[in-house]
């Protein structure tokens, strides 16, 4: 990609011979990454839109560490300034969103600050409310342990990277 994201981002976009009906950005959700969602991408792509994503930071093949996240500001800005580029390539085409868990979190923040990023968001399995307001103790527990092990792998979870992906080319 030739754009400057807030993060190096890895992405992928469908190809399409003819001028699409809409554009759809797929927003993937934690420890995923956007080749998970190829064939609904193909899928979507037989219908006349045109599909592009990108995995978010310490995602698939994007840099950082998995869940190593300073400010959800980054995820947010890599989303918007994706969507622009991609918007400028495609002048007066609407663009949706399909969003699962994470990604919908990132993309509801990014339509909140953009309004008018999306003429329409999808959204499955969205964090959107937190249960529960943690005690002071546990707080300071979670400080604790992210101050020793940052890069720590929770129990279950697989590697602190999560699973290999395959490759796939830039456009």
């Amino acid at each position: 990609m030739s754009a400057k994201f807030a993060s190096n981002i890895r992405a992928f976009r469908s190809s399409l011979l003819r001028i699409p009906w809409a554009l759809v950005f797929l927003s993937h959700g934690y420890k995923q990454n956007c080749l998970q969602y190829d064939e609904f991408a193909k899928q979507m792509t037989s219908y006349g839109l045109k599909v592009f994503a990108h995995d978010h930071v310490g995602h698939g093949q994007s840099q950082g560490y998995c869940a190593d996240v300073t400010s959800f500001d980054v995820f947010v800005e890599d989303v918007i300034q994706h969507v622009c580029q991609v918007r400028q390539q495609h002048p007066g085409i609407p663009v949706f969103a399909v969003a699962h868990s994470m990604g919908a979190l990132i993309t509801i923040l990014a339509a909140l600050k953009r309004p008018g990023l999306f003429a329409g968001v999808v959204c499955t399995g969205a964090a959107l409310r937190i249960n529960g307001i943690p005690t002071g103790w546990k707080l300071l527990c979670l400080k604790v342990l992210a101050y020793f092990f940052p890069l720590g792998i929770v129990p279950g979870t697989g590697e602190a990277g999560g699973t290999p992906t395959t490759r796939y080319t830039e456009e």
